[in-house]
Order: C-alpha cells, then structure tokens, then sequence
C-alpha cells in the first residue's frame, strides 16, 4: 500500500497499530514468541516507531507475567536502529504499576467497581492510552 492510500481505503495508522498489535498478541506463546522485527517490517516507515512501542510493552508484560526476565540489551540485539526506543520503553514499562486499570463507576447506584482494560495499542505519538471510556458509530473514546 502506497503512502496515500490510507485515505483512499479508510485505514487510519491507529486502527492499523491495534490490528497488527491483536494479531501479535494472539500469536504470542511463551515458548516461541513472534518476532517484533517481522511485525514491523510489514507497516510503513512513519508507523514503525509508534509501532515498536505497542509491540515492546506487549512482549515486556507478557514475559515478565510468564516468570521470564527480559533484558533491554536482548532487543536492542534483535531490533537494531532503534536503542533510544527500547530503552524508554524498558523503563516504562518497569514503571507501569499494572495493565489493566480499574475505575470506579459513579454512575451505578452502589458505585460499584469496574474494571477496564487497556486497548491492546497503548501507544499514539506521544501518548500513552489508558483505558476505553466508551465507543460508538464514530470511534472509540480513550484517556491519554
């Protein structure tokens, strides 16, 4: 697909992150899991970096969930060209107190508690998403 015909087809870069994220996530196993660099080297250039950081927090929450000790310099091996990257990413993912995050409903008559998870892509620029508050016809509505 050519640079502009995201426009044409209706692909945003989001929608494409958070598929190429779900089919990651669903590809990922404990004994093997997929290659980051294969994932990023079906997306455009532009994508990539958003990409990697989507694809570092899944791979990083799912190892250390598995008991497995990921190390910074193990990707830094694996996808070379993006050091600076990893390592933020590393830290924040360190710094991350859980993946899903939870919220009180004030609208419930108990306020009960609700839990929300994250959307699978946490990453958009610069921005980290937290959690879906709601969606229609139009889109998904996120705190970033």
């Amino acid at each position: 697909m050519r640079d502009g015909d995201e426009k044409a087809h209706g692909i945003h870069p989001f929608n494409e992150i958070q598929s190429v994220c779900q089919t990651f996530t669903m590809d990922w196993q404990p004994d093997s899991p997929p290659s980051i660099g294969d994932y990023l080297a079906n997306v455009k250039e532009a994508t990539r970096p958003t990409l990697l950081r989507n694809l570092l927090q899944i791979d990083i929450e799912r190892r250390r969930f598995d008991g497995q000790h990921p190390q910074v310099a193990d990707y830094i091996e694996a996808i070379p060209g993006h050091e600076a990257l990893i390592r933020q990413e590393f830290v924040e993912s360190t710094l991350s107190i859980n993946s899903s995050l939870s919220m009180r409903d004030d609208d419930t008559e108990d306020g009960a508690l609700r839990t929300f998870d994250p959307p699978v892509a946490r990453r958009l620029g610069d921005y980290h998403l937290l959690r879906e508050l709601g969606r229609g016809g139009m889109g998904i509505v996120y705190p970033a």
